[in-house]
């Protein structure tokens, strides 16, 4: 079983394993403008570039795919497992940590703290010790085991399109970049915008809304710029902002009210940890317009839309949800506005029952009532994998050993890098309950998951590979 020496193996070299995700963590990876050998910009390159040094090191072979995906191997020639993490992160607000800078690596406690530590970086080099592990105690596998670094997992996993245009797909495969026990089934997912033009003006009327990074992050931040406004319509503002657990810096420039709304980010599968700033923002504004002038339609169409809170889709007419995968989420979470035109960006979650006539087609129909246009229906569909086979009860089983309770397969609305592949699951790291700020500030994981979750995977690579 191995269970006692694989436990010791990763204790002994817990600081070590901290040490090389705190050497990833001062890298910023966030995806930039393409450079020649350099797909996704500089910092990806950096991290792939310093991880496959890092794993020559230590006498693994590897292959490089174009800076595209780094190949990490232990086992013979026949693939029979992938393990597929990233080394790309989501993008930094640095004034909102407060712990540590996003790519300064400390610990605190019982926690590692930087941009990575969760989302991806800590749990690849979890996996990656879990193979040292199995090498570094002579245990010989028949099989192959694959170490996959992609570097643009957050900005839609173009990198592990052009690997698998290049090699087949593992037998099985599984992505530490979620949560235990078994993430056996991913909702689909559906990212589109409303657009309008504006024909008109009025005295009081929204000039200009700024908000959102991505499409899958909810955004902690928003600025609106409106004009015609009086004290008493500032003070009705920062009223509601209470009411909403949001913060407001006003500032006035002559007929000019510009508002910088603070509140929760998040990332847009878990609407309800987050407190979305810009829904926030649309609902401060629309207490002090009027339907007037084409600008200020739009962002109480939106606001009608996606009221703040309401990340069911209820308002929308999409709210859904089934046994198996449970409810729709939604979140609006980017948006442009200026004198000219709006885009505004929503990120939906649905489950297995969800259709694009129940869905894409009803929103754009509501979207219409309000002159509202939608940019696109095409929609991913969900991902399921059957839980009664070998594969996922070895993963199951392999995770009780080492966790000592039981587990079982859930369903969740993020869709990870796995979501494509026909026999690819996400395993862990986190547990659900655990609060590490991913895609937020003071982004953190806990020191203990990573060194557990490298002991189930090294247990997970033996049963499946020896």
């Amino acid at each position: 079983m191995y269970k006692d020496q694989i436990a010791e193996f990763i204790m002994s070299h817990r600081d070590e394993m901290l040490k090389d995700i705190g050497d990833l963590i001062r890298i910023n990876s966030e995806k930039m403008p393409a450079r020649e050998n350099m797909p996704y910009g500089e910092g990806p390159y950096m991290a792939l570039k310093l991880a496959m040094e890092k794993a020559r090191g230590y006498g693994f072979r590897t292959t490089n795919y174009d800076n595209y995906v780094g190949a990490i191997d232990m086992g013979s020639d026949e693939a029979q497992l992938d393990i597929l993490a990233h080394l790309d992160v989501v993008p930094v607000t640095p004034e909102g940590w407060t712990v540590t800078g996003p790519f300064e690596p400390k610990v605190v406690g019982d926690r590692l703290y930087g941009r990575g530590s969760c989302d991806d970086k800590g749990p690849a080099m979890a996996a990656f010790y879990a193979m040292r592990c199995v090498k570094e105690l002579g245990i010989p596998l028949k099989k192959r085991v694959r170490l996959l670094l992609g570097t643009d997992e957050e900005c839609g996993s173009s990198d592990i399109a052009y690997y698998y245009a290049k090699e087949k797909e593992a037998p099985m495969t599984f992505s530490p970049d979620a949560e235990f026990p078994v993430i056996n089934l991913e909702k689909g997912h559906y990212v589109s915008s409303f657009e309008a033009d504006f024909a008109d003006t009025c005295a009081r009327q929204v000039l200009a809304i700024a908000s959102g990074t991505k499409f899958n992050v909810i955004p902690e931040d928003a600025v609106f710029k409106i004009s015609g406004l009086d004290s008493s319509d500032v003070d009705c503002m920062r009223a509601q902002a209470g009411d909403l657990g949001v913060a407001l810096e006003i500032s006035q420039d002559g007929d000019v009210t510009t508002v910088a709304v603070k509140g929760k980010g998040g990332h847009a599968a878990f609407p309800e940890g987050a407190n979305n700033a810009l829904t926030a923002a649309i609902s401060i504004i629309c207490g002090v317009i009027e339907p007037d002038c084409d600008a200020n339609r739009a962002v109480i169409a939106l606001g009608e839309m996606f009221p703040h809170g309401d990340y069911l889709g209820e308002s929308a007419g999409v709210k859904m949800s089934d046994d198996i995968s449970g409810d729709l989420t939604i979140s609006l979470n980017m948006i442009e506005l200026d004198g000219c035109r709006v885009c505004a960006t929503f990120d939906s979650r649905y489950p297995v029952c969800g259709t694009v006539e129940t869905t894409a087609d009803v929103l754009e129909r509501n979207g219409l009532k309000y002159g509202l246009r939608l940019t696109s229906k095409t929609m991913t569909k969900p991902h399921y994998v059957d839980p009664d086979s070998d594969f996922i009860r070895t993963l199951l089983a392999d995770y009780e050993m080492y966790k000592n309770k039981p587990a079982r397969c859930v369903a969740i609305g993020g869709g990870t890098y796995v979501h494509n592949l026909k026999n690819g699951v996400a395993y862990g790291p986190a547990e659900f309950d655990t609060v590490n700020n991913m895609h937020g500030n003071d982004e953190n994981v806990p020191i203990e998951e990573l060194t557990s979750a490298a002991c189930i995977y090294a247990q997970v690579i033996i049963d499946l590979c020896s």
